[in-house]
Parts: structure tokens; sequence; C-alpha cells
């Protein structure tokens, strides 16, 4: 299993993420107010494989010089709001293991130390060391949802990306998953939808920003997503990054109301292989 903690803590008043939208904008940046946020340690994240008699080992690099069945990180900080479009800038690196999981980090100029999270990524890799064809799931749960002191989630702020690729592959595809919108949306042919957008509406799209599309919907309130894959053959490799993040275009983020503070949810990732 991978579990981590989202924390999503109290932001700055109104009044400077304003001056500081001001400033982004007037250096011709895209205006998303990257707010510190407050609080605490928000857990760590582990994985671990039920291999169901299967020969398969996970690693934190491609060589598998080190195979396991249990990965393991340490402390997280808690997030700043941040934003897909510099995600996908970024995703040669952000999928990629010669990078940690401290790549989205932010530091502390005097000492150094990590203050807060942009994102956080983790990359690993799956592969079958045994002789015969297995199948697995890769499944991705919610093992826990607490609300903020006035009984908001951050459920409907944070995105799920999931990279899934062959393991040597230098190709990048992802798939990013948000909670079910809370109003209708329109796509490009005006067909409603309740699909939520990935960062950006379609009305604020331009060619300069494009329109990223929508994002799948949760698959309910417990799970993200499951993934299933088959024929995986003896010697393949998949390599995972999960990506998850706060997004500061979301219309909840981006309301004139105070980050929901105290509020946090961990993610699981449960994989499970079989014969096949």
């Amino acid at each position: 299993m991978k579990e981590l903690e989202i924390e999503y803590a109290k932001k700055h008043r109104r009044k400077k993420a304003a001056a500081i939208i001001a400033l982004v904008g007037a250096g011709g940046v895209t205006s998303l107010a990257i707010v510190a946020f407050l609080g605490q340690y928000t857990g760590t994240f582990t994985v671990t494989l039920g291999t169901g008699g299967v020969q398969i080992a996970l690693s934190e690099k491609s060589s598998f010089s080190n195979p396991t069945s249990y990965l393991h990180v340490g402390e997280i900080k808690t997030y700043e709001e941040y934003t897909f479009e510099k995600i996908r800038e970024d995703e040669s690196r952000i999928d990629n293991d010669s990078y940690d999981y401290l790549y989205g980090a932010n530091y502390d100029s005097k000492n150094k130390e990590v203050v807060s999270m942009d994102f956080f990524k983790y990359t690993f890799f799956l592969k079958n060391v045994g002789n015969s064809t297995c199948r697995y799931d890769f499944k991705v749960n919610i093992t826990e949802n607490k609300p903020s002191k006035d009984g908001r989630y951050i459920d409907n702020l944070v995105r799920v990306m999931i990279y899934e690729n062959d393991g040597i592959s230098t190709d990048h595809d992802y798939t990013v998953y948000a909670k079910r919108s809370e109003g209708i949306n329109y796509d490009e042919d005006g067909n409603p939808t309740q699909k939520e957008y990935i960062s950006i509406p379609l009305s604020k799209a331009d060619a300069a920003n494009p329109f990223p599309g929508f994002a799948e919907e949760f698959e309910n309130d417990t799970t993200i997503a499951t993934i299933p894959v088959s024929n995986f053959n003896a010697g393949d490799m998949k390599r995972y990054t999960i990506v998850t993040w706060v997004e500061g275009e979301d219309p909840q983020s981006n309301s004139s109301l105070e980050a929901p503070e105290g509020a946090n949810m961990k993610l699981g990732v449960e994989i499970n292989a079989y014969e096949n």
C-alpha cells in the first residue's frame, strides 16, 4: 500500500494574495497566486505489494539493483496551491527516477530546509521477476478524508495524476483524476458534464493557455481509480509516477473563502498480482 496524507492549511489573507497576483500578472506570467500555507508534517508515503504467489517486485530505480516489496517516504510537508500547466511543462523530470519526491518542494532560503510542497511526485517501477505471465490491479484509494474546522473537505481541490508507461520508455502517458464537479460544466461542443476541469475552465482558455480538458472522475467516495493490467510477462517492467497537488485554478480554490484549515485526506495505492 502507498499512503500519502495531504493537508491543506490556512492561507494568508486574501489582501496579500491579491498583491501577489498583481505582481505576478505584471510580469506577464500566469496570474496564479502561489500562497504559502501554514501547517505541520503531513505524514508518510509507503508502498507495499501483494504478490499472490506471483514473482513481481518494486524498485525506485529501473536497474532493480535493490528489488523489494516495500517502499517508504518519510515526512511530507503541507501543500501550496499549484497548477497543472506548470507540472506538464516539467513532465520529463517529474516522470523520472532521477528526481526524488522532494522535486516539488520549497526550501527556506536561510536554512535550506523544506517548508512546503508545490506538488508531491513519486516514481517507482514494477517488474515481473518470475518465469510466468501474470496480471495485477493497480488501485488508488482514499483511505481517510477529514474535514476542516468548518466542515469543508479538501478532496474537491486535489488532483491526482497517474503516469503509467513501459519501464524504459521515454513516453509520459498519464491520466488526471478529480472529484466530480459540484456544478455543471460544459465541453467544447456545449454538452453539459459534471467532470471537473483539470485546471483552467474552457472560458479562460486562449491561444496562449490552451484548454487542458477534463479530469476523469474519482471512481467513488473511497476509490480514485482502479487500473487492471493483464499479460504482464516475465521480464516486463512498468514505470509509475504518482503526482498530487492542490489545483489553484479550481473554482473552490479561486474563491474568496479561506482555505479549509486542518482538512486532510490520505491516499493509498494497492497493487495486487495474480497468476494469469
